[in-house]
């Protein structure tokens, strides 16, 4: 959007002007420049969505590594605590075995 003392530019009412044209009288028939930036907005509202997609997947991507990576390290703190525990078995099944 360009703006100059806090007005839109006449070009960005059109698609505005456009459409409403269109409401109007459905059997409007389109000329090759309504048509044209008909599509090139439809491509910026296309651009805009995948834009949107890919930072809500990112955004979604690092949530399950982050999750992924707390129940990593509860595994980990999980399997060390089993690790002792089973140190300490057998260090006392060993003094039971010496006489």
């Amino acid at each position: 959007m360009s703006e100059e003392g806090g007005k839109k530019s006449p070009s960005e009412h059109m698609p505005e002007k456009l459409f409403r044209e269109l409401d109007n009288d459905t059997n409007t028939k389109l000329n090759i420049e309504q048509l044209a930036r008909i599509t090139a907005m439809v491509k910026e509202y296309q651009g805009n969505i995948k834009s949107h997609l890919t930072k809500q997947q990112a955004i979604l991507d690092f949530a399950i590594n982050y999750r992924a990576e707390q129940e990593n390290m509860e595994m980990k703190e999980l399997l060390e605590r089993l690790d002792q525990r089973l140190e300490r078995i057998e260090r006392q099944v060993l003094k039971q075995e010496t006489p």
